[in-house]
């Protein structure tokens, strides 16, 4: 995690950005955090996590009414409707299946975006390494 947030830190000084700030912390620990929950209008994750366990790392730090972004592979509609339970459970609805084609050798990805609707019950996330290891 030091070696991601530090390039992070560094591309944040060089662009400029003031109004940015990169935290060392696990996302479970910070969706209980009364300064960090439901507080921002966006949340974007890269495809590090089925979307049900990244469904429950991101959720409970967006606001009502912002949106949450997932990248995920060429086809994930199995993973999406498996996710379809934890994405309510989370206050959220999915909203749309954005197609990117890529240049890379992974070919087309996707963006999964979800409305959060209402806000996510207090119990969730759950504790860190939870959400991982008995996924919702």
């Amino acid at each position: 995690m030091n070696k991601r947030c530090s390039f992070l830190e560094h591309v944040v000084s060089q662009i400029g950005l003031s109004n940015v700030q990169v935290k060392r912390e696990r996302a479970e620990k910070l969706g209980q955090d009364v300064s960090f929950r439901e507080s921002f209008d966006v949340a974007v994750a890269r495809a590090v996590a089925e979307m049900r366990i990244l469904a429950e790392y991101c959720l409970p730090l967006v606001r009502t009414g912002g949106i949450f972004v997932a990248a995920k592979g060429h086809d994930p509609q199995e993973e999406v409707q498996s996710a379809e339970r934890a994405i309510q459970l989370m206050g959220a609805s999915l909203l749309q299946i954005y197609y990117v084609d890529s240049h890379s050798k992974h070919g087309q990805r996707t963006a999964i975006i979800c409305l959060k609707d209402k806000s996510t019950p207090k119990k969730y996330p759950r504790d860190p390494g939870t959400p991982a290891k008995v996924p919702l």
